[in-house]
């Protein structure tokens, strides 16, 4: 369905124009596509986005794994026989984590699952010409294609990490998002950056099993940073204090 360069076997002119197929471009599309709209949605690499790949789903499926070995080990807790060891194979919840985002990228976000919603694809980089049209290149050297809206365009190019301005961070291994989830092992210690989902998603799969050696830390709030996760061991969290959080409580 689609011809080298970017460019569709197919028309250039749709309803409505999408950049970007993470989460918000693809719930624009989708809904767009559910009333009848021609659709074409731009992605210069992977469809699904942060939510599929580096964020909802591994950060979830990592969290399952932790809730169960937690559970194991605090199994006498509730009235029933705890094994003598607990062990995280760390390796094959990675192996899950990949399995899981194979799963969701198939049936929901893969061009074969949009293509069934009436939703065409187009994969390379956009340029917005105005406010009707979008030139599509794929960056192989290719001819780019220019797409026409005529009902407008959805802009959806989500985000990326960038880095954080603390004295010292260079010196010390550190991950982002983006990385986190390839690790076959976790680190003894960990300190997440940020108290969004995805992060308050690592810090409790990491205290809550996930760790070799869980160690205490206290959960202690600092001014403009959140406070640390209930029951934390060997995970701290802290937020960004360049962004207004609510007071803990």
């Amino acid at each position: 369905h689609l011809l080298p360069g970017g460019s569709l076997a197919g028309p250039t002119s749709f309803d409505l124009l999408v950049v970007g197929g993470g989460s918000a471009g693809l719930t624009a599309a989708k809904f767009a596509a559910r009333f009848g709209k021609s659709v074409a949605l731009i992605e210069r690499e992977r469809l699904g986005g942060d939510c599929t790949w580096t964020g909802c789903v591994p950060s979830k499926t990592l969290l399952a794994s932790a809730e169960r070995a937690h559970a194991l080990r605090t199994a006498a807790e509730f009235g029933v026989a705890q094994p003598a060891t607990v062990s995280v194979d760390m390796a094959a919840v990675k192996a899950r984590i990949g399995r899981t985002i194979g799963q969701i990228y198939d049936a929901d976000d893969s061009p074969e699952a949009l293509r069934a919603l009436g939703i065409e694809t187009v994969s390379g980089a956009a340029t917005l010409v105005d406010a009707r049209r979008v030139s599509v290149s794929s960056g192989g050297g290719g001819t780019a294609t220019v797409y026409e809206a005529t009902k407008g365009v959805v802009l959806a190019t989500g985000a990326r990490p960038r880095p954080l301005d603390i004295r010292g961070i260079a010196s010390v291994p550190h991950l982002t998002y983006e990385g986190i989830f390839s690790l076959d092992t976790l680190p003894e210690r960990l300190t997440v950056v940020g108290g969004g989902a995805v992060g308050c998603g690592l810090c409790s799969s990491a205290s809550r099993a996930l760790l070799p050696t869980p160690k205490q830390a206290p959960p202690t709030a600092r001014p403009g940073r959140v406070r640390a996760c209930p029951g934390l061991r060997a995970a701290r969290l802290v937020g960004d204090p360049r962004r207004a959080s609510p007071p803990a409580r």
